[in-house]
């Protein structure tokens, strides 16, 4: 009893910041919805994302269930599928809304998705798998270069679309990895300066 119980235990500072950032969004959402001539996709956007919301519990509630060994193994087929992914948008991308230029949709009939949030995680779960597995934190420009190569190709391909905002995305995933993975901050400091340098 006692095992099962502990598979259900959750960190509550990442919970309360899932729900803390999920709830400000709706509430952004709403609020971007009041306008003066109502109308059902204004008003029902908010709605829509608590559905959304609802049944990313569900999922969570079936991942958290999963072995840990499992996540590891499909880490790698499942990077290079959404590597195939984010190559076929160059092809067969399409935009939408007010980014309608961009390149970082795929659709089929009336279904559509961004190949770049798979891509989100799959990169995650490889990088995971890659930090989890080293006795040592990375301590020197070559350790970093693998990383960084894994972030470098969906990255890239993000940029083609182009979609800069999330590609920006990618560099914040990497640099949050390596903080928590223990990698020393000059480093990291170093590293960033030419992108914060290009920013600034």
């Amino acid at each position: 009893m006692r095992r099962r119980l502990k598979k259900w235990i959750l960190d509550p500072t990442l919970v309360f910041a899932v729900l803390g950032v999920t709830f400000f969004g709706m509430a952004m959402i709403y609020s971007a919805g009041v306008v003066y001539i109502p109308n059902e996709v204004t008003q029902g956007a908010w709605i829509r994302q608590g559905m959304w919301f609802l049944l990313a519990i569900i999922v969570f509630m079936v991942v958290v269930r999963i072995p840990v060994r499992w996540i590891e193994w499909i880490a790698v087929p499942s990077y290079a599928f959404s590597i195939l992914l984010l190559a076929s948008t160059l092809v067969v991308g399409t935009g939408a809304g007010t980014a309608a230029g961009v390149k970082s949709w795929i659709r089929i009939g009336s279904f559509g998705f961004q190949p770049s949030e798979i891509a989100k995680v799959a990169t995650i779960l490889l990088l995971a798998r890659f930090l989890s597995q080293r006795k040592e934190p990375l301590s020197s420009v070559q350790d970093l270069l693998f990383p960084a190569l894994l972030v470098g190709f969906p990255l890239a391909l993000v940029v083609l679309q182009p979609d800069l905002g999330t590609a920006m995305a990618f560099g914040g995933i990497l640099f949050a990895m390596l903080y928590w993975a223990g990698t020393p901050v000059i480093l990291l400091l170093l590293i960033a300066s030419p992108f914060l340098g290009l920013i600034l």
